[in-house]
């Protein structure tokens, strides 16, 4: 309605997300708001990392091919499946980066279930030889974001084990918000990240990394004029030359969102993935994070800041995340059972 495209189209894109955004966090809120369940969805992760596991080994080995040969199509480009003198995995996922992130997510509950002792072995196998295996093929998947992340993610776990301290949860859930604010600002030049991007991960990396950044300052500039709701859908907050040429290769979640629906969407985004990880981290004191039985629960909840982390450069969204956000949202501490004290029967009773 703000933008004037009428009731109708404000529909059709609300439905959209509703089937994205609302039906996966519907489900989480239903059924994975308990210590069971949660634990449920953590091995779930888990296993599915090592079904998808043989599968981007095959297309390592021998190049993406499973999609273009079960459905006759490949899902993105293919010149872009090949990195660091390999081949870079798509298996069925939309893209390698896609399939980088999966990978990254099983590793780290594996990892996450192991040091703390929740897994100590998985059918017969040692728990160290399955965080292994998985972190072994995360690093092989070639998408430098995904490995970065794992890292982190396996930092934040020793930080929390060893330190205890709520420091380092809540520089993991401010971190994707500083990076927005400082984007947004301009407090955050694009320039000095570039260069520091060549010294570590080397000039093609760098070159990908300065075509998305100044795909965002184009962005952020033309969602600015709009800055509360956005420009809405239809392709309206790309940015196009005077002879009406797309000038945009978007790519990170958060310009999209902040593009499409302003400052209100970008919000309610960052409250969706980051909120219900405050929300636990108020609900549970950090030294208890790492107990064998709510390393499932915090395992999972670890992997929306992450997420999101990913986000600020990439829109691979899988509604896994979406369904452990409605779930961590809902999650309550079950208290422990009091202890029922039986009655005695009038036989029992002293005498007076």
């Amino acid at each position: 309605m703000a933008n004037g495209l009428g009731i109708y189209n404000g529909l059709s894109l609300s439905f959209g997300d509703v089937i994205d955004w609302g039906l996966p966090y519907f489900i989480g809120r239903l059924y994975f708001t308990r210590i069971e369940s949660l634990r449920e969805l953590a091995y779930g992760i888990l296993i599915g990392g090592l079904f998808y596991a043989p599968l981007c080994w095959f297309e390592i080995r021998m190049s993406p091919q499973l999609n273009y040969w079960i459905y006759g199509y490949y899902q993105s480009s293919f010149s872009s499946t090949y990195r660091y003198g390999g081949w870079r995995p798509m298996v069925f996922m939309s893209h390698g980066l896609m399939v980088g992130i999966w990978m990254m997510s099983a590793s780290f509950v594996a990892s996450w279930l192991w040091v703390t002792g929740a897994m100590k072995r998985f059918r017969k196998i040692p728990g160290w030889m399955v965080s292994g295996f998985l972190c072994l093929t995360t690093v092989c998947c070639k998408a430098t974001g995904a490995t970065v992340l794992l890292f982190l993610g396996l930092g934040v776990l020793a930080g929390i084990k060893w330190l205890r301290s709520p420091i380092v949860v809540l520089v993991l859930i401010f971190l994707p918000v500083a990076y927005i604010a400082g984007r947004t600002s301009d407090i955050i030049p694009a320039g000095p990240i570039i260069s520091r991007a060549q010294t570590y991960f080397g000039p093609d990396r760098a070159a990908s990394l300065q075509v998305r950044l100044t795909t965002e300052d184009r962005m952020a500039a033309k969602a600015l004029e709009r800055p509360v709701f956005g420009w809405d859908g239809w392709g309206r907050a790309r940015v196009t030359s005077d002879s009406g040429e797309d000038r945009t290769l978007v790519d990170g979640l958060w310009i999209i969102t902040f593009g499409s629906k302003g400052l209100f969407g970008l919000g309610a985004l960052l409250l969706l993935i980051l909120g219900p990880v405050a929300l636990l981290l108020l609900q549970i004191r950090v030294r208890h994070w790492s107990h064998p039985a709510l390393a499932p629960v915090t395992a999972v909840a670890l992997l929306l800041p992450l997420f999101m982390l990913d986000g600020l450069l990439n829109a691979m969204l899988n509604p896994i995340y979406v369904l452990i956000a409605g779930g961590i949202a809902g999650f309550k501490l079950q208290p422990p059972p009091r202890r029922i004290v039986r009655p005695r029967r009038a036989s029992e009773e002293e005498p007076l």
